[in-house]
């Protein structure tokens, strides 16, 4: 993802979650995504975009999840996202939401890839639906 994230200006980040990656709703591991809501999960973004934040000072001192989708830090850029979950979370417990429900409903259903793709070979032929 980094490789076509530093070549491509239409992107202001990559991440290694999926917000809908629910095992009833993906199925392939080396397909990526666009999406135009920020992920908020092993995320990253180029020097350039960081360097954009820092020069504006928008970086908030909280929230900065939500500050990620504001306008004003997105400028109509897109996030990489995989179909299919690089990362996860574990478990219900400190969770926002009251006994897990939350987690049991939204994130416990989320599939994560069993087996590493070699991206490097794939990254400069990438093609991003």
């Amino acid at each position: 993802a980094a490789y076509v994230l530093n070549r491509d200006d239409s992107l202001y980040c990559a991440s290694a979650w999926n917000d809908n990656g629910m095992s009833q709703l993906v199925k392939e591991l080396d397909s990526v995504r666009r999406t135009d809501v920020f992920p908020g999960l092993g995320w990253m973004l180029p020097r350039r975009v960081w360097e954009e934040i820092e020069g504006d000072h928008t970086w908030p001192l909280a929230f900065w999840d939500e500050a990620m989708r504001e306008p004003q830090i997105r400028k109509g850029r897109s996030c990489l996202i995989p179909e299919v979950n690089r990362a996860y979370t574990f478990g219900s417990h400190g969770n926002s939401q009251a006994g897990g429900n939350w987690w049991r409903r939204f994130l416990e259903p989320i599939r994560l890839a069993e087996r590493p793709i070699a991206w490097t070979a794939k990254a400069a032929s990438l093609s991003v639906g």
